[in-house]
């Protein structure tokens, strides 16, 4: 079975590094067909990126994702990945609209591959292949640019990975992030925003516009205040590209548990029953978690798009 370890495109699915970081629907820095909006790294103050929620990652990695690029004169990380906070890979800034692969040896950083000139100013799209303590592959729009082998030192498992904008003051636009243990170059991330309270799931209070902002307001939410109570919510309708098949259903929420309540967890209903998730792990402060359903928990096969568009996605207290 495939192992897809992330899949996220809004700040509910990433631990931000400061209030900076927003998601916006700038017209050009993402791609419409596919996402209503992108998270906007900015370019000036510190810190200013995004972080994956803990997953555990061994042998060879993919990573798909979406960045519009201004680039800039100064260094900085645009990617970082790491083994908890052991470093393990990076791309880097180097100065102006050049950038440099490295890997972590256990003590220092040794560069790998070929630099790189990145397109400015426009939308890009980037598959990264790490094999964990061996080498990499990157591609862009498809088309391998640079690759490195012969690594050694460094971590044998992946838990998160960082995104940040390339300094001087320009922004970075984050998209469509996918993290798997096979090729994400044909994949694409495919958004179904919320639109309408569940009429079957509706313990608790908040509606769904409490939760479904562009810009993140923790100052409202949805609340269950009775362990296995639940509140849900529909979401929009996709229409599936030709030659295209629903890989997996990916929910993100950022929540938190306090009082009575000590965890949480992530559902969906589909063909008139509920599925829940094991507890997420939530804390007392708010945190991102993602579940990921691999099939259609109703049909135990792959969801179909009219299946998709009926199942529905719920919060649960625990």
């Amino acid at each position: 079975m495939a192992n897809r370890y992330f899949a996220g495109n809004t700040l509910a699915a990433f631990l931000r590094e400061g209030v900076d970081v927003v998601e916006v629907t700038t017209a050009s820095r993402f791609d419409s067909a596919f996402v209503p909006s992108c998270i906007q790294l900015p370019g000036t103050g510190t810190p200013n990126g995004v972080q994956t929620p803990e997953f555990n990652a061994t042998g060879t990695v993919w990573l798909h994702y979406e960045l519009w690029t201004v680039n800039g004169s100064s260094s900085n990380e645009v990617l970082l990945l790491r083994n908890g906070s052991t470093s393990i890979f990076r791309l880097v800034m180097v100065s102006g609209s050049t950038y440099r692969a490295e890997y972590w040896n256990g003590s220092a950083w040794v560069a790998t591959g070929t630099t790189q000139s990145w397109p400015s100013s426009v939308l890009n799209r980037y598959d990264l292949k790490i094999t964990l303590n061996s080498g990499f592959e990157l591609y862009l729009g498809g088309t391998l640019i640079t690759s490195g082998s012969g690594w050694s030192g460094g971590p044998t498992t992946m838990t998160n990975a960082r995104w940040r904008a390339g300094g001087s003051g320009n922004a970075n636009f984050l998209s469509q992030v996918m993290i798997a243990d096979y090729d994400l170059r044909d994949s694409r991330y495919m958004a179904a925003a919320l639109n309408g309270d569940s009429a079957a799931n509706t313990d608790g209070t908040g509606a769904y516009t409490t939760v479904n902002e562009t810009v993140l307001d923790e100052s409202t939410s949805v609340s269950l205040a009775t362990s296995g109570h639940k509140r849900g919510q529909t979401h929009a309708a996709i229409t599936v590209p030709a030659g295209y098949v629903i890989g997996a259903l990916a929910m993100a929420a950022r929540g938190r548990a306090t009082g009575t309540i000590t965890d949480g967890k992530l559902g969906v209903r589909s063909g008139g029953a509920n599925y829940s998730s094991a507890g997420k792990g939530f804390t007392g402060g708010y945190e991102p978690r993602v579940h990921i359903l691999e099939n259609d928990p109703a049909t135990a096969t792959r969801f179909t798009e009219a299946g998709f568009n009926a199942a529905e996605t719920y919060l649960e207290a625990a």
